[in-house]
């Protein structure tokens, strides 16, 4: 004898918002616990970004950016010397979202470097974004007009070399960049 229908929908239904529910309070009881995770990895990061920063004299500021307030990271030496900002970044990549860290030297005009904090870029790939072959190649360049070029033909200070197979993923971290260093709002000379 065969369970209805209706009997069967509903007992679906009824597990599915049981599962949703749980989910939900996991993703609330951990919201803190993945919030102070992701500083600590991005706080781990701006030694890598800016060389000398001092953890210990890193300042949180708020900037604006797309009509949000976001935190964004001023980073000293030992001997307060301002080495640069540290900005938190996102944007669609091909397959998912890709999460940045961009580093900018003190005056915002160039590049000091990215890290990529978050990616599902294709395997053997777009996955390449993470290595520093990548990553470096965004030192000392001209913020906010970048754009990817065939490997190998990098010739100017707004082109980076594209990942081999994966010009797709290159040209949008180079557009996260873009977007986030023209949409940040600079006050005096600061974000």
């Amino acid at each position: 004898m065969q369970a209805h229908p209706l009997k069967q929908a509903s007992l679906v239904i009824v597990l599915a918002t049981v599962f949703a529910l749980i989910l939900a309070a996991v993703q609330l009881g951990l919201r803190d616990r993945i919030a102070q995770n992701k500083q600590a990895q991005t706080l781990s990061q701006i030694p890598l970004l800016l060389p000398g920063a001092d953890l210990k004299k890193t300042v949180t500021l708020k900037a604006a950016l797309e009509q949000k307030t976001i935190a964004i990271y001023q980073a000293f030496d030992a001997n307060d010397r301002l080495l640069g900002y540290v900005v938190p970044a996102q944007g669609a990549g091909f397959n998912d979202q890709i999460e940045l860290l961009i580093a900018y030297d003190p005056s915002l005009q160039r590049l000091r470097g990215i890290s990529v904090i978050s990616q599902k870029e294709t395997p053997g790939l777009g996955d390449n974004m993470t290595k520093p072959a990548f990553t470096k190649s965004f030192a000392g360049k001209k913020p906010g007009q970048i754009h990817a070029v065939q490997p190998g033909f990098a010739a100017s200070e707004t082109e980076i070399d594209a990942l081999s197979g994966a010009t797709v993923s290159s040209q949008s971290v180079c557009n996260i960049v873009n977007r986030v260093t023209q949409g940040l709002r600079l006050q005096g000379g600061q974000p």
